[in-house]
This record gives structure tokens, C-alpha cells and sequence, in this order.
């Protein structure tokens, strides 16, 4: 039977979905041209991972897990966020410490406990210290200190009161050390923390020798709002509490690391002085646009070909072989790409749709026609919403899309935009955040008509450009395919 079109799995919006029911797209269908993947995999001073909202931060992620499953000396615990309790996490006390100092202590304690849980993992380590690391593992976890490797369920239990528990026996009973760190034979401590608590997990994981490769991942902060300042202050820790553990981990015998994977735009808001420091010291960016190379040439249709080569069993140029060479006698390349941000996620779907459109054998410019409305209506309208949600109130999220689709104009200024503000009850500042915030997730671009060229500027083709209130905007090909504006003069 030969295969078709139709028969391409070309993947799903969330990468623990595709991880979940279709594994090979994350392992032998992964396309890293820049070998992002196994950068931040290895040991070193870049542990950040930053793109946009559907560049593919989690697709790496589950690719690093799933790939590390696979081999006996690779380690690695994907953290997901989502789900995390931020308001608990708030409430936890450590020592004496207060805002986002205790903040950080409290990261570092959780990263400790899980790469604890992840070194016990390895059946490779020398006899001694791994029974060592049983032991230690069986009575921290009978005292309380070690809830369990359930992240949520280690900060709910964060908020219990104080215990008493003989620290000092344990640590030097199983690693001969502990006494000389000040630490009382009955110490009061929260079970979240503790600075002399952290010192000993450190000082145990220092112990440890072994071949094998430890990579804790945490991922899920795209869902995570930032507009309450708990959850900025609670976030800005997590990046220092990851910095101050791999630079313990640096100067360890482990080959231990922490990677962390954060939307760019949410990064950006952050509370941390040193914020462009630490970026470019320690993090890697995930870009697609690439404006020198033909849209034939898009890393994206890249992806796209490996999903169909995983199908059909060879090479193949999908596009090609089965779409029209021309839309509206425009190259089939430049036009898809045109009704994308040049994501990974953008791609996919839109690919999806067309499937949903497709016949038997090569595509009709009819049937492309009717996938990419399906994929503007369905998915790029509200993954654009989506992606608002946290950096706009909701009410202004709610018509952010009614208020540029009410002026009936491809383009428009600004005196547009104010003229239909109060059939929707936003005033003038709102507009200007809304308007700021599509330009900020490629929604609109701006125009600059100061020459006879009129260049039209997007942020996902010039990350570094700056919203002007005063140019003339253009709304994105594929939301002007969503609200029928492509033809409207």
C-alpha cells in the first residue's frame, strides 16, 4: 500500500501529548540543525533554553528525556510546571530569610531532592556509595525531609510546621560527616529548607562517583502568568537558584546539570538585575527565521520533510510532492510560510490542516485554500489568544481580536484602532497595550513608509524592533485569512 499525504503523522500542539502517543516524532523524526539539543545537554556554563510561545522548547525537553531513556548512562527527570503550586510555594519559611532569598533556598532544596532521587537511579555507582545513597535516601525520607519525588507534593508538604530530626547522625553515619558543620544533634528544621540542610545535600552529592550523565529539565513555564509580582519573584528565584546549583555541580566529580527552558517574552519581564548578563553567559535562543535562505530552504519544511520521511521510509519533499507549486501565482513555500510566525507549532498545524482538507494524491490550490482558513480559524487565532493570556488582562484579551478586525482594513493607524475603542469599552491606554502586545507576538507588523519601499517590519523576523504607536500596522496574513481581510481594500 502506498502512502499518502494523509498517512504523515506531522505531530501535536503539546509536545507531552506527541511524547505520550507518537514517541519516534521526538526521537527519530527531532530535527536540531544547530544541534540545540545536545548543546544544553552537555556540561557547561549554557544551562537556559529561551524562544517564544511554539518554537519548540518542550519538544526539546521531551526529546532530552525521551533519547536519555534509551541509553544506560544518560539520567534525566523532566519538570513540568503547569501544575505547580505557586501559591504554597510562597508560604514556605526558610531560616530567617524573607522575599526572594528564601525563594531561592527553597529552589535549590527541591533541585537537590530530585537530583538526589535521579543519582539513586544509577545502578552503576561503586557498591558502597550506592548503598550509601539507599540508606541516606530511606532515612531523610523517614524523617520527612525527602516527601517524595511528587514536586507538588514536596512544596504542599513545605507548609507543615517545624520537626525536630538528628541531621548530624544521619549524615555522619552514612558519609562521615556533618558534626563539624555546627548542625545540633537535634535539629529544628522546616522540612523546605534549611541552609545547613542544603550544605549536606551538596556536601552528599559531592561523594558521588560514576560515568553516568544527570540532567534535571524543568519545563512549563509558558503557562506560568507573570503579571502577579509572587509569581515574577518566584520565577526570577528559580533562574538564581539554578545558576548557584550548577555552579556547585561545576566544581563536583558529577556530571550532574540543571536545564532550564523559559519563553523568552516572560523572561524578559523578570525581576533579575542581570538579567542580559545571565543570558549571555548561560543561555541558548531557539530561532527558525532565517531571512537569507529561500523559503524552499525554511529549516521549518526541514521538520516537516523528516516527519514525512519517518512515513513514507526514504527522503521525501513533501511539499513538493504533493501540494501545487503556485497559490494565487505565488511560490507554495513563500505563501505557507507567509501564514506562519515561523514556529515549529505554526508549521505543524497548519500542515495538520491541510491533511484535513486533502483528497487522494496531490493537493488542489482549492483544497489548500480551505486547509489554511481551517488553520487560521482553528488554531492561530487562539493560539495567539493563548499566548496574551498572563501579559494583558482578560478583558482586553477578550477583545484585542474584536477591536483590530472591527476597522475591516488589512492595514490601519492608530486614530483606526481609537475610533472603534468604545464599541468595546477600552480606553486609550488599552489600546496602545494591546496593539504593543500583538506587535510583541507577530500578530500585527509595522510599516515603515518613510520610503518608497514601505518595509514591513514583524518581531519574529527582527527580534530587536521596538513598537511605534506612530507607524501604520499590518495585520498578519494568516489572522487576515481568519477574519476574511485579504481581499478587503
Amino acid at each position: 500500500m502506498e502512502i499518502g499525504f494523509k498517512d504523515i503523522k506531522f505531530g501535536f500542539a503539546d509536545a507531552s501529548v506527541e511524547a505520550q502517543h507518537e514517541p519516534d516524532l521526538l526521537t527519530d523524526a527531532f530535527y536540531d540543525a544547530t544541534e540545540l539539543a545536545e548543546s544544553i545537554w552537555k556540561s557547561g556554563r549554557h544551562f537556559m533554553l529561551l524562544g517564544l510561545k511554539g518554537m519548540g522548547k518542550s519538544a526539546v525537553a521531551w526529546h532530552l528525556q525521551l533519547t536519555a531513556a534509551k541509553s544506560s548512562n544518560k539520567f534525566a527527570n523532566l519538570l513540568e510546571l503547569q501544575d505547580f503550586p505557586f501559591g504554597a510555594f510562597a508560604k514556605v519559611k526558610v531560616d530567617e530569610n524573607d522575599g526572594i532569598v528564601r525563594y531561592v533556598e527553597t529552589w535549590k532544596y527541591l533541585i537537590y531532592v530530585k537530583l538526589l532521587y535521579l543519582v539513586n537511579q544509577d545502578q552503576s555507582l561503586k557498591k558502597n556509595l550506592g548503598s550509601k545513597f539507599d540508606k541516606l535516601i530511606s532515612q531523610l525520607t523517614e524523617i520527612g525531609v525527602l516527601p517524595g519525588d511528587d514536586l507538588s507534593v514536596m512544596v504542599m508538604q513545605a507548609k507543615k510546621q517545624t520537626r525536630k530530626a538528628t541531621l548530624s547522625d544521619i549524615f555522619s553515619s552514612t558519609f562521615g560527616f556533618g558534626v563539624g558543620l555546627g548542625v545540633a544533634r537535634e535539629v529544628e528544621f522546616a522540612p523546605m529548607g534549611r541552609s545547613t540542610l542544603i550544605q549536606l545535600l551538596e556536601m552528599a552529592l559531592n561523594q558521588v562517583s560514576s560515568q553516568s550523565e544527570f540532567r534535571i529539565i524543568i519545563d512549563g513555564l509558558d503557562d506560568c502568568l507573570i503579571n502577579k509580582q509572587e509569581r515574577v519573584m518566584t520565577l526570577t528565584a528559580l533562574v538564581r537558584a539554578v545558576k548557584r546549583v550548577n555552579e556547585v555541580l561545576r566544581s563536583s566529580e558529577l556530571d550532574a546539570k540543571v536545564i532550564l527552558l523559559i519563553r523568552s517574552d516572560l523572561y524578559d519581564k523578570l525581576s533579575e538585575p542581570n538579567l542580559n548578563k545571565l543570558q549571555c553567559d548561560h543561555a541558548k535562543r531557539m530561532e527558525w527565521y532565517d531571512e537569507a535562505s529561500p523559503a524552499a530552504e525554511s529549516k521549518l519544511f526541514q521538520l516537516v520533510n523528516l516527519r514525512g520521511k519517518l512515513a513514507v521510509g526514504h527522503e521525501v519533499n513533501v511539499v513538493k510532492t504533493w501540494l501545487p507549486s503556485k497559490i494565487d501565482g505565488q511560490g507554495v513555500e513563500k505563501y505557507l510560510l507567509n501564514l506562519t510566525r515561523h514556529r515549529p507549532r505554526d508549521v505543524i498545524q497548519l500542515f495538520n490542516s491541510l491533511q484535513e482538507c486533502a483528497g487522494v494524491g496531490m493537493m488542489t490550490e482549492a483544497q489548500v485554500r480551505k486547509g489554511v482558513s481551517l488553520y487560521a480559524q482553528s488554531y492561530l487565532l487562539r493560539e495567539i489568544k493563548d499566548e496574551l493570556s498572563g501579559l494583558l488582562d482578560d478583558a482586553l484579551v477578550k477583545h484585542a481580536f474584536d477591536l483590530i478586525f472591527s476597522i475591516r482594513k488589512p492595514k490601519f493607524r492608530l486614530s483606526d484602532a481609537y475610533a472603534q475603542a468604545d464599541r468595546f469599552n477600552i480606553d486609550y491606554r488599552g489600546v496602545l497595550e494591546i496593539l504593543e502586545h500583538l506587535f510583541d507576538c507577530g500578530a500585527i507588523g509595522l510599516i515603515d513608509d518613510r520610503t518608497q519601499i514601505n518595509l514591513t517590519t514583524f518581531k519574529y523576523r527582527t527580534p530587536a524592533a521596538v513598537f511605534s504607536s506612530n507607524s501604520e500596522f499590518v495585520i498578519h496574513k494568516g489572522l487576515q485569512r481568519a477574519a476574511n481581510l485579504e481581499r478587503v481594500l
